[in-house]
């Protein structure tokens, strides 16, 4: 009987464990856009944050040869990000910014992965879609 209540056990936290496609389902939030190919799936998720406001949750998820999952935390506030492309381990985001032309990892990106952005597996590139009227 010890033996059996012991692999239940093992096979408990082996299934409950967080699995990328687990952490994929999960949305705390509005999804506010979307990108998805062949070996890449990726979205962002506006979640409010209270007396913060909002912030996006960008996940990314690419099955080749392993599966590779990350997420981090973008500005989602007054002008909202959206996914362009994701060619290989780059991932493409454009704003539509009206007070900066060129926008830098550290403008849009918050939390764990503004500190250690050298640990990233993608390499996210910032764009500014807003044309001046000049």
């Amino acid at each position: 009987m010890k033996k059996y209540i012991i692999i239940l056990s093992h096979l408990f936290i082996l299934f409950s464990c967080s699995t990328p496609d687990k952490r994929w389902e999960k949305d705390d939030g509005k999804i506010i856009s979307t990108y998805s190919d062949n070996k890449t799936k990726a979205k962002i998720i506006q979640k409010d944050d209270g007396a913060f406001g909002n912030s996006g949750l960008l996940k990314v998820q690419k099955n080749d040869k392993k599966v590779i999952y990350e997420e981090i935390g973008l500005r989602a506030e007054d002008e909202l990000p959206k996914i362009d492309s994701v060619k290989g381990v780059n991932v493409y985001i454009s704003y539509d910014l009206i007070i900066k032309s060129k926008i830098e990892f550290n403008d849009v990106v918050l939390g764990e992965a503004r500190i250690g952005n050298k640990k990233l597996l993608f390499n996210y590139h910032f764009n500014n879609r807003h044309k001046s009227e000049n």
